[in-house]
């Protein structure tokens, strides 16, 4: 794990078996390409950090 951590490729696990996509993991790389923060990502689902802007999810749809 730790070669990962240390990586020059921004590399995210996210969980897939939730609808979400909830983000496990990311290294540092992930942080400076996408230029989010930790505490942007913490407890985050990649869709709802990388919708078009306007976009309204289907999950959130769904939800309501």
């Amino acid at each position: 794990m730790r070669s990962v951590e240390a990586g020059l490729d921004g590399i995210s696990l996210v969980d897939m078996s939730t609808p979400d996509w909830g983000i496990l993991f990311h290294n540092d790389s992930w942080l400076r390409i996408t230029g989010l923060s930790r505490d942007e990502v913490k407890g985050s689902s990649i869709w709802h950090l990388f919708a078009p802007a306007g976009q309204t999810l289907v999950s959130d749809t769904l939800v309501k």
